[in-house]
C-alpha cells in the first residue's frame, strides 16, 4: 500500500535532514512515489484513484524528474484528480520543451495549435541540436566521409522530392535552412514557399544570391519552377563536397559573375556516381 512515508524518506535523503545527505537514496524513494502514482492511475493492485495518482505525480516531481512532470502536466491538462488548470498545464510543458523532451513539445504545440493560453498561433517544429548545415560543415567537415556526405545528399533531396510532389516549392534553398538533427538532414524555413501554380516573385526576397538560379537574377519576372529548386539543391550538394558556401571569396561583384556564368569548380575526388 503507498503511504506518505516514502515522500517524506525522500525529501529527507535529498536535503540532509537529520539524516545524511544521499541524493540516490533520495532518488529511490522518489522512483517509488511515480510507481505509487502509476498503481493509483490504472488501478494496479488497488482501486482507481485520481486523487492519490496526482497526489504522487505532485510529491515526485519535486525532484524536477520529467516523466513525472510531464504525467503532472496531464494530469493539470485533463483534469485528473485534480480541478483543470491549461495554465499550470502548460507551465510545465513548455519547461519540458525546452529541455528537449519530445512528448511535451508535441502538447506544447497542441496549445499553440489550438490557440490556447497565449491566444496565437505558431508553427511548432522539432529541434535540431546539430544547428543548421552551414554550422554543421564547419565544425564536422573533416570527420566526414564520402559516405556521410552522400547520405545528407540523399536526405535533403528525398525532403525536396516530398515537396514537389505535394506541387510545392521551397524557393529559398540554401545551407542555413538545411538543419541536422542526429546526423539527419532536414529542410526547414518555408517562410516563402508557395505551390507552383503561383509562383512568379521579385528576387529582392531571396536571401542567398549564391544558391539562386541565375536565369532569376536576369529577369524579375522570371516564374519560379521546380528545376529552379534543384538548381538550389545542386549548390548544396557543392557545399557539401567542399565544406563551405559557394562564392565564399566574392562579395559586391557576386551578382555579375553569376550573370556571366561564373560557377564553382568541382571538388577533387568527388565521386562520380553515389
Amino acid at each position: 500500500m503507498p503511504t506518505i512515508i516514502e515522500s517524506i524518506h525522500a525529501k529527507f535523503y535529498q536535503n540532509g535532514w537529520e539524516i545524511e545527505k544521499d541524493l540516490k537514496k533520495a532518488f529511490y524513494w522518489y522512483q517509488k512515489s511515480i510507481i505509487n502514482a502509476k498503481c493509483y492511475q490504472n488501478g494496479w493492485g488497488i482501486k482507481i484513484d485520481l486523487e492519490n495518482a496526482f497526489h504522487w505525480y505532485q510529491e515526485s516531481s519535486i525532484q524536477n524528474n520529467s516523466n513525472s512532470l510531464y504525467n503532472l502536466a496531464k494530469c493539470y491538462q485533463n483534469g485528473l484528480g485534480i480541478k483543470i488548470d491549461n495554465i499550470k498545464s502548460f507551465e510545465i510543458y513548455e519547461k519540458l520543451a525546452k529541455q528537449g523532451y519530445c512528448d511535451a513539445q508535441n502538447k506544447l504545440g497542441f496549445f499553440y495549435e489550438n490557440g490556447e493560453i497565449t491566444k496565437e498561433f505558431f508553427l511548432v517544429m522539432e529541434y535540431a541540436k546539430c544547428g543548421n548545415l552551414q554550422n554543421y560543415l564547419k565544425r564536422n567537415f573533416d570527420n566526414l566521409t564520402w559516405n556521410d556526405k552522400t547520405r545528407l545528399s540523399f536526405q535533403i533531396a528525398d525532403g525536396l522530392n516530398y515537396l514537389h510532389n505535394e506541387d510545392i516549392l521551397h524557393r529559398d534553398l540554401h545551407s542555413k535552412n538545411i538543419v541536422i538533427h542526429e546526423n539527419n538532414a532536414k529542410i526547414t524555413d518555408f517562410g516563402i514557399s508557395k505551390i507552383e501554380n503561383n509562383s512568379t516573385m521579385h528576387i529582392g526576397l531571396f536571401s542567398r544570391i549564391a544558391y539562386m538560379e541565375p536565369q532569376m537574377l536576369i529577369s524579375q519576372n522570371f516564374k519560379y519552377i521546380k528545376p529552379s529548386d534543384i538548381y538550389s539543391y545542386g549548390v548544396l550538394m557543392w557545399e557539401i563536397s567542399s565544406g563551405h558556401p559557394p562564392f565564399i571569396d566574392y562579395n559586391d561583384n557576386l551578382l555579375i559573375a553569376i550573370i556571366n556564368q561564373t560557377r564553382e569548380k568541382t571538388i577533387p575526388k568527388t565521386p562520380e556516381k553515389c
